[in-house]
């Protein structure tokens, strides 16, 4: 709410527009963006106005209700044709009437009753008794006392009540009013599924020769939008599985790159099946969620793979210590519980996103149940699957490909460099100050960069 020295907040403005009686008392009702409709349509006639085309749109939708997975279905624009008296006080005091004398006489001659009337063998005529005013000018004859007519002291005339509400489209040849319908589904339905079901039914009773002057048009269809992300985030999924093996290949042997790769697609099968265990449906935040977590999943498998391959290798030269399988029980025994520690921090940090409230929370829930089930599957199939499949295909004689041997060689001499600079700066103090008070600097500059401007945060 603005005025013309400052702005006001909900809180504070709310009480005085209420005191002085310009808002009734507001209703605050919860949103749920599962009843979000998914599907809005118009419709337009040529040969109908706009009231006709309502009670038609009316009569469709009653039809359409029928259609599975539908939970509501809102009808805007047009109006109801309505009976509209005006009264005139000046012409209502000279007829020595009352404005409440008129409402009486109104409310208790526009009647319509059914009767059980005549009743021979096994039938039943019944006696309907219609006092309703088809027209205004039947309205308008309505006596309401001392031989005067409603007529007399106010105009009547068919229009719209109250409720009046515009939807204007433009098809391209000119803008027009039109009827709006709103579609919202089931909770826990699927929007694509749903649409389609929907716009099916739609074709199929348009057909129909009642409905032969309507015209349709889809302007909002979430269904298709999410049926696009879906594949979109799909294939996001693909390609980010796809660079991590890339990745894996050139740091690791194809066998072990192979180990590592087999713990994704047995890790997201399970997260599948728990989340059909739990309720969970496989949407666009579900789809983001594993994305995410994709990066951390493959950590727990490449830490037992190279800890297994680095006891195999010593192993090579005393096979007659221990059997592989032995060797391999030791390696997974070593890392154990640091996988365990570093999965269970990853977890935590996920799971405070359960108890985000409001329209927000619905969108989280899939978040902080999915990345977190498939950090501890990861961790599970990282001290389980995975060290069975190395004993039987880990072998310490494979040889590395071209790439990832001369893959080996940059990284080893990256390497190398780093540990030269990082050897002075650890023999000297002058450079060691110097790195702390450039960290400082950056720190400093990364604090003041929303005060500048330069950063916007936006909620």
């Amino acid at each position: 709410i603005y005025t013309t020295e400052h702005t006001l907040s909900l809180h504070d403005a709310l009480p005085i527009y209420l005191a002085r009686g310009n808002i009734q008392t507001p209703s605050v009702m919860e949103i749920n963006p599962e009843t979000i409709p998914v599907l809005q349509i118009v419709f337009g006639s040529n040969s109908l106005d706009v009231a006709e085309l309502r009670a038609r749109v009316q009569g469709l939708v009653h039809e359409l209700s029928l259609v599975s997975d539908v939970s509501e279905l809102s009808v805007y624009g047009g109006y109801v044709p309505t009976m509209v008296v005006e009264v005139d006080p000046v012409r209502l005091a000279q007829a020595g009437s009352t404005l409440d004398a008129v409402s009486a006489v109104l409310a208790s001659s526009q009647s319509h009753s059914r009767l059980s009337g005549v009743r021979s063998g096994g039938y039943v005529l019944d006696v309907v008794f219609d006092g309703l005013a088809t027209s205004p000018a039947e309205l308008g004859d309505v006596y309401i006392g001392n031989g005067v007519k409603l007529r007399d002291v106010a105009k009547v005339y068919e229009g719209a009540g109250s409720d009046r509400s515009y939807v204007y489209f433009d098809a391209g040849a000119g803008r027009g009013e039109v009827v709006m319908v709103s579609v919202a589904k089931v909770e826990g339905a699927s929007a694509p599924v749903v649409t389609k079901a929907f716009l099916a039914t739609l074709d199929a009773t348009l057909a129909k020769s009642e409905y032969a002057d309507l015209s349709y048009q889809v302007v909002g269809n979430d269904g298709q939008t999410a049926e696009a992300e879906i594949y979109g985030l799909t294939q996001n999924l693909v390609t980010s599985i796809a660079i991590v093996a890339v990745v894996l290949l050139l740091f690791l042997s194809t066998r072990a790159a192979l180990v590592v790769l087999i713990a994704i697609p047995v890790t997201l099968l399970v997260v599948f099946g728990l989340g059909l265990l739990f309720g969970q449906t496989i949407n666009r935040i579900t789809l983001f969620a594993l994305i995410l977590s994709l990066g951390l999943l493959v950590d727990s498998a490449i830490v037992a793979v190279e800890n297994i391959y680095t006891h195999l290798r010593r192993w090579r030269h005393d096979p007659s210590v221990a059997t592989k399988e032995r060797v391999v029980a030791v390696a997974i025994d070593e890392i154990g519980v640091g996988l365990l520690l570093s999965t269970l921090t990853s977890v935590i940090v996920f799971l405070p996103m359960n108890y985000i409230t409001g329209m927000m929370g619905p969108y989280m829930g899939p978040i902080a149940f999915f990345v977190p089930a498939a950090l501890i599957v990861s961790f599970l199939v990282a001290i389980v699957v995975t060290p069975f499949i190395a004993s039987h295909v880990l072998h310490v004689e494979d040889r590395q490909s071209k790439v990832s041997v001369w893959f080996g060689v940059l990284m080893q001499r990256i390497t190398n460099c780093y540990t030269k600079f990082l050897k002075q700066v650890l023999e000297s103090r002058t450079l060691q100050n110097k790195l702390l008070l450039g960290a400082l600097g950056v720190f400093m500059i990364s604090l003041i960069l929303p005060l500048t401007g330069l950063v916007h945060f936006q909620m």
